[in-house]
């Protein structure tokens, strides 16, 4: 089994640096190693496509936040987030400017406690739409405290 370093071991000197050893180590289903990277609390927005009113096509649904405090708490729904999220090509990460297409419609007015986090974003795979995985982190700490999927 693999196991990721932290990511100051690793030599994550860059926030794309790190959110991309935090994608490696969500698709190893390292759980520890992702326990090492986030802050507490940590936030999920999993947002769900669904077709578009006209019947052609897709569009971004509602979201469902989820915020958790704690060790037990937070290694709980990272576990539940390695089984079933996978981002397809982890060397995608660039980061997400706030005029961005992602930031303006997949973001959405983030809570003011997420507004200065630097954010990265993931190319999660393709199908009938894209896929993006957005990893926010607190420039001060250097922690993950955000993660969205769709």
């Amino acid at each position: 089994m693999l196991v990721y370093s932290p990511y100051v071991e690793a030599g994550a000197t860059d926030d794309v640096s790190l959110a991309k050893h935090f994608v490696e180590a969500l698709n190893a289903k390292d759980v520890d190693a992702m326990m090492r990277m986030t802050a507490s609390p940590f936030r999920l927005r999993d947002q769900k496509w669904e077709t578009a009113k006209d019947g052609y096509g897709f569009v971004l649904g509602k979201s469902a936040d989820r915020t958790v405090s704690g060790t037990r708490d937070r290694r709980q729904l990272l576990s539940e987030i390695v089984a079933k999220v996978h981002v397809s090509k982890p060397e995608s990460g660039n980061p997400l400017a706030k005029s961005d297409d992602a930031w303006k419609h997949v973001v959405k007015a983030p809570p003011e406690s997420l507004a200065k986090l630097h954010f990265i974003v993931f190319t999660r795979g393709e199908a009938d739409v894209e896929h993006l995985a957005i990893v926010g982190i607190q420039p001060r700490t250097r922690k993950i405290a955000f993660l969205y999927v769709n």
